[in-house]
């Protein structure tokens, strides 16, 4: 399907790559090029002089030299991406659809059902969930009186401490957890962004359960690719996906590897293992799934190669020939969804409900317990994660359905100190520590990734009693870290995933120096 602003941006294109340096040419001979006039007032600096000497640099000297006399190119330049920005809009939300309808093409695609997960605890309002109400606590006798009360709430156990009336004695009676008595909330119908549920509410405490679940609806109608600016997929409804590092071959399981590559890469991680183990370590593997693995129904018609991809394929292969702890979740992210969205749709990045997912992941692999999701308080917040609308140069009024969820977990406890900031969206350091007040596990942890690692720290660093969390490109400053760590987990995103097993031979020279 021929696009009609193509050829119109073809010939602009060429235009800003020749008239700029046409115009320089007829002004050099006329011997009025000044280097001044061509250099931009608020850059405040001298124009680039012509290479002296050869160097490894000197391409990009020349095209610095070049850009600087070269007159109004980069201005052409900013145009022509704002001008194509807009056709590119225009096409796609204006003109695509109405081709594609009157193509009449489907989208092959097939959707797993995932509400069954959730729908096997019914809920009745007006009914304490604790079947048995408990008995009402007495004292032994007349001689005992009350001395102190904690009262339970939906949550905890509360008691009763009764002693003599003399002192000579003393006993506490547990008072057990009230459990939620639940009220009709309303019910929320499906749409094409969210699943559709039954709303219950604590009418003691305020806490909320969903349940009930029905699918959300699905647009099976065919959707060309749209890409803006060579690097962000529009997806549907305007989710967006990143298009760098080969994630549309990860996406369609055009990548994936090799058995010799798969049988390489185990033994790396086998022998890295065989050495935590016999340190007393214990290190886990994690690739965390790219967007659009867990949200395929907002991705372009993709003809996908092989049904089981990269990152299942190489879990499957480490499974069936080994004991190696390497786990990619996108099985429990997608079941995620369901109760609240687990990325971004305008960031490449899991939010804060993902994150707890992906957290929990690394708990189960590491043996420890882990919660039901339907138990977690999660509450929509604002936010303005829209990395790939700036990526995509495209217009933020119309990407404006960006939300957060914040998660309520372990709330009151803190850390003991904290060295490093770990704030997405703010900024974050590519070295963090911590030491936490109440852990849950007397661990030393080390956790190397990249962005990724850090919307996990908010969980990490109340559960265990130290953490540290590098940057992979600065797995050095963590080196006494590791060697002093108790668990380790070796991480990246799936389009890096190259990245993390190119590290694996420096993290077993800290391992064993």
């Amino acid at each position: 399907m021929k696009r009609i602003p193509s050829l119109i941006s073809i010939l602009l294109f060429m235009a800003i790559l020749v008239v700029p340096s046409l115009v320089w040419g007829i002004r050099l001979l006329s011997g009025k090029e000044t280097n001044e006039a061509t250099i931009e007032a608020e850059e405040n600096r001298e124009p680039t002089e012509w290479p002296k000497k050869f160097s490894s640099n000197l391409p990009s000297e020349i095209e610095a030299y070049y850009n600087d006399r070269v007159p109004f190119r980069s201005l052409m330049l900013r145009l022509y991406s704002s001008w194509d920005g807009s056709t590119e809009g225009f096409y796609r939300d204006r003109l695509q659809p109405v081709l594609v309808a009157m193509s009449g093409r489907k989208a092959d695609t097939e959707y797993t059902s995932l509400v069954d997960l959730y729908n096997d605890k019914e809920i009745i309002p007006g009914q304490n969930e604790k079947k048995e109400q408990p008995k009402p606590v007495q004292p032994k006798s007349k001689e005992y009186v009350e001395i102190d009360r904690k009262e339970p709430t939906c949550f905890d156990a509360g008691y009763v401490t009764y002693a003599k009336k003399d002192g000579s004695d003393e006993y506490t009676e547990e008072l057990p957890a009230l459990g939620h008595e639940y009220v009709d909330a309303g019910v929320f119908e499906p749409t094409y962004l969210k699943y559709g549920y039954h709303l219950y509410r604590c009418e003691r405490c305020g806490w909320e359960h969903k349940a009930e679940f029905t699918e959300k609806l699905i647009d099976d109608s065919f959707f060309p690719e749209n890409i803006s600016n060579g690097r962000v997929i529009v997806g549907r409804y305007n989710w967006l996906f990143y298009t760098g590092d080969n994630s549309r071959d990860y996406f369609t399981g055009a990548n994936v590897m090799s058995v010799e590559t798969m049988r390489a890469r185990l033994s790396q991680m086998q022998e890295l293992q065989d050495i935590c183990e016999a340190q007393g370590k214990t290190i886990v593997f994690v690739v965390w799934p790219n967007k659009e693995q867990v949200y395929p129904e907002y991705m372009p018609t993709y003809q996908i190669e092989n049904s089981v991809k990269r990152e299942p394929a190489f879990a499957q292969f480490v499974a069936e020939n080994s004991n190696v702890k390497f786990i990619y979740p996108v099985e429990e992210l997608t079941k995620g969804k369901v109760l609240a969205d687990t990325y971004y749709p305008y960031d490449t990045h899991w939010n804060n409900w993902g994150s707890y997912i992906g957290t929990m992941a690394v708990y189960q692999a590491l043996g420890y317990p882990v919660g039901d999701y339907q138990d977690i308080q999660i509450a929509e917040i604002p936010c303005y994660s829209r990395g790939l609308v700036a990526t995509g140069m495209l217009k933020g009024e119309d990407f404006v359905e960006d939300c957060d969820y914040q998660v309520v977990y372990r709330p009151g406890v803190g850390t003991l100190w904290t060295d490093g900031e770990k704030d997405l969206s703010g900024g974050f350091t590519d070295m963090y520590r911590s030491e936490a007040l109440e852990p849950l596990y007397d661990k030393k942890l080390v956790i190397i990734g990249d962005s990724f690692r850090v919307s996990m720290l908010p969980y990490l660093e109340k559960d265990f009693k130290f953490v540290s969390a590098s940057g992979r490109k600065h797995m050095d400053w963590a080196a006494q870290d590791i060697k002093e760590a108790d668990i380790i987990i070796m991480s990246a995103v799936e389009r890096y995933d190259n990245e993390m097993f190119a590290k694996l031979e420096e993290l077993k020279m800290y391992l064993t120096q």
